[in-house]
């Protein structure tokens, strides 16, 4: 655990008392708790004016702007704003009240299907499905109407090479219509030109790959963990390794021995790493149980070592890959 600066609470003391002016007012602090004190927040909230902006010949839309409603001080409280113009401003969800909104959306099961019956349906009783039941809630709570239609397309909304959209993300562009209630993916290109509210799916995006068949095991199935290309070259390093034993045991005088050691004037000599001995010392050793023939020669010992690291390696693979 770290010890405290020394110097903390002198820094604090100083900090505490400091005063200075910021970009949202004097700044002053509390001596006991370090808080800010004496200081107010501006309550602000998107209405809408009461003049209009003309989108086409036949619709035009209500302004929007952020209007200071209160102001919150610390020792205060809250104090509500006077605003003599309140008649010509309206909360943005009070404004949807009483108005009929244009909804685009698109077929798509569970979200939007058209509705099977026997009778002919007319209006929004032609489509059920989940986003059908959310739009009706929401027309509920926030006490508007609203006319569905599908898009005329029948796409999402993609953008082109010119930058032009198309779908429903086009018809709220163009303000065809007010509204886009559907299983519309928010991307970052679409943010650009449309606003989403909060989602009410995630959509869970994942990697599919075929879960690989299992085999039977067979009579030779213990050389699956090693490839066959190994597995020979393996063999070859064992024949190669035996043979140039076999030659450097015949060079070197110290793996020559008199068989009859009673005899010493006897001029028999012997070399136990003959060629079939040979292999027997580098099969031994590739399966981790030695021979009786053990090299005595420093050369013969060296190339020994060098087959015996050889076998660590491979076996270890071997096991790893059998185990896996």
């Amino acid at each position: 655990r770290h010890k405290p600066w020394r110097f903390g609470p002198r820094f604090m003391n100083l900090f505490k008392e400091a005063q200075w002016d910021g970009l949202t007012g004097h700044i002053v602090l509390n001596k006991t708790d370090g808080l800010r004190r004496d200081f107010d927040l501006d309550i602000i909230s998107l209405q809408e004016d009461g003049t209009a902006r003309g989108v086409t010949e036949s619709t035009s839309r209500l302004t929007k702007r952020w209007i200071k409603v209160a102001v919150w001080n610390s020792y205060k409280g809250m104090t509500l704003m006077n605003q003599p113009n309140r008649d010509k401003t309206t909360n943005v969800t009070d404004s949807l009240a009483n108005r009929t909104l244009i909804v685009t959306t698109i077929q798509e099961n569970p979200y939007v299907m058209v509705k099977k019956s026997d009778k002919e349906l007319v209006g929004n009783d032609r489509y059920e499905g989940y986003c059908m039941d959310l739009l009706k809630e929401l027309s509920n709570i926030l006490g508007f109407t609203y006319e569905v239609r599908l898009v005329g397309d029948g796409k999402y909304g993609a953008q082109n090479d010119k930058g032009e959209w198309n779908g429903m993300v086009r018809e709220l562009i163009d303000h065809v219509a007010d509204l886009a209630v559907a299983p519309l993916t928010i991307t970052y290109v679409r943010e650009k030109v449309i606003d989403f509210s909060k989602p009410f799916m995630t959509l869970g995006i994942s990697i599919l790959y075929r879960k690989p068949n299992g085999t039977n095991p067979g009579v030779f199935s213990f050389l699956n963990p090693l490839s066959a290309d190994i597995w020979m070259y393996v063999l070859l390093a064992c024949t190669g390794v035996s043979c140039v034993l076999f030659v450097i045991a015949r060079f070197t005088p110290y793996e020559w021995y008199n068989p009859h050691s009673c005899n010493a004037s006897s001029t028999l000599v012997q070399n136990n790493f003959t060629l079939l001995n040979s292999f027997w010392f580098g099969i031994g050793a590739l399966m981790r149980q030695g021979s009786e023939v053990m090299p005595k020669a420093l050369s013969t010992r060296i190339v020994g070592g060098i087959w015996w690291f050889f076998t660590l390696i491979i076996i270890s693979s071997y096991t790893a890959n059998l185990a896996a």
